[in-house]
């Protein structure tokens, strides 16, 4: 079986959704989309707002090149260019270029177009749609608070308002049932994280259940993190016994992934899937540092730097499968 990394990205970002972010950020009012298609798309909207636009735009960004008479300025036939450009280009075409710059898109099949941009040194890939183009431009021009980020929330607090955010996704209050949960001296914050969850009991419903199937977070909600009875611990690859044993073989795992079995705890584990918790012991057990990882066989991946971080990005995904 393939690995499957966690750390898979959202839902692709509508355009809708993109040309409405770029509305909020400028505080224009832009028309939606009128084309699935992006690079259609994309030339509508400048043909209705690019004057408007071009005074919000950073002013020798691609936005504003797209927005005036300034699109193309430059060589646009590849002469010069890395191989990748150009084969790029023939695949695609221009979509603004300057005076040793540029920018080419490529279609992707679905009415999409990868963004890239090249130079006499370099080809880079901008963004894989230009729907995310159009995101890190609005993110670029929003306007920035100067407001100070209150410190993020740590440890049971933390864990429990979202343990029942996710519960509140099944339509569940739990927060008494987490307020009467208590963080036991011996907790660290990965396993009060599975006894808040556990606390909860059956509130996790059939649709949450299917958008996390396969995950940690899934092992998590049904109470059942080793599929298997047998004990999952580390052999040799020549060890013969193994009755009643779920073998880790180290040397099975990619090369940078070896001393992870070896320095961790194993917390969840399907045969060599394993998922395990690096833990940095300082002060009270509910203080020490939690790393989660996700290793097998095909690779290897960092879920997260500490529980809280890993369960915000869970809420975060669980919220976008089940509003999608």
């Amino acid at each position: 079986m393939p690995f499957r990394p966690e750390r898979s990205p959202l839902p692709a970002l509508s355009l809708a959704e993109a040309f409405a972010q770029l509305a909020a950020a400028t505080r224009l009012s832009l028309p939606p989309p009128e084309s699935a298609d992006e690079a259609a798309a994309v030339a509508a909207l400048l043909r209705a707002a690019g004057p408007q636009l071009a005074t919000k735009a950073a002013p020798n960004g691609l936005l504003a090149r797209l927005c005036g008479d300034r699109r193309f300025e430059g060589e646009t036939g590849g002469r010069g260019l890395p191989k990748t450009a150009r084969a790029a280009l023939a695949k695609g075409e221009a979509f603004a270029a300057a005076e040793g710059d540029l920018w080419i898109i490529e279609p992707n099949g679905d009415g999409s177009y990868t963004l890239s941009h090249a130079h006499v040194e370099s080809h880079r890939e901008v963004a894989p749609r230009l729907a995310d183009w159009l995101a890190a431009e609005a993110a670029a021009l929003a306007p920035k608070s100067k407001a100070r980020s209150p410190k993020a929330a740590e440890g049971k607090p933390a864990i429990d308002a979202l343990v029942a955010a996710l519960a509140a996704l099944c339509g569940a209050d739990v927060a008494a049932t987490l307020g009467a949960t208590p963080a036991q001296k011996r907790h660290t914050r990965w396993e009060y994280a599975v006894a808040a969850v556990a606390a909860c009991g059956p509130v996790w419903s059939p649709a949450l259940l299917a958008a996390t199937e396969g995950r940690l977070l899934h092992r998590v909600l049904r109470g059942r993190l080793f599929e298997t009875d047998d004990e999952t611990c580390i052999v040799e690859p020549d060890d013969d016994e193994l009755d009643g044993v779920n073998p880790i073989v180290v040397k099975r795992y990619p090369k940078a992934a070896r001393k992870l079995p070896l320095a961790g705890h194993i917390v969840a584990a399907d045969g060599p899937e394993v998922w395990l918790i690096l833990r940095k012991a300082d002060g009270e057990q509910m203080s020490w540092g939690i790393t989660l990882y996700h290793i097998a066989p095909e690779g290897f991946e960092e879920l997260a730097p500490s529980v809280e971080a890993w369960l915000s990005g869970e809420l975060e995904r669980a919220r976008a499968q089940l509003a999608g």
